[in-house]
């Protein structure tokens, strides 16, 4: 069984507010690798926008994929639904959402000291 783990959102979303993510499987892990730029990679690089876009769209399938639970609002107040498609994370503010990217890696690749708590 895969570990999950609820954080707490209150600054982004509201007192009260969590989301709750299961770590990523191997074959999400690998396939979100295989879009990353290489580290000296420009945006300008042949293929590099492309890569990106394809990169974004996986991580945002994978962020829902991984998604267990939460109870986040779109601006509008509408709550968004749990796992949300992915076109729902475009309600998203950009610190939303790059919060989701960085809590699911946090998730899933856990620091030695976070192994053994």
């Amino acid at each position: 069984m895969r570990r999950t783990q609820t954080i707490a959102t209150d600054d982004l979303q509201g007192p009260g507010s969590f989301v709750t993510l299961r770590t990523m499987s191997r074959g999400e892990r690998r396939a979100l690798g295989a879009l990353a730029l290489p580290e000296d990679a420009t945006t300008e690089a042949p293929g590099a926008a492309e890569r990106v876009a394809a990169a974004v769209a996986l991580g945002d399938a994978t962020i829902c994929a991984c998604l267990v639970a939460w109870n986040w609002k779109a601006a509008d107040g509408t709550a968004l639904p749990c796992p949300p498609p992915p076109a729902d994370l475009d309600q998203l503010s950009d610190e939303e959402r790059q919060f989701l990217f960085e809590q699911l890696y946090a998730v899933s690749f856990p620091t030695e000291a976070e192994k053994n708590a």
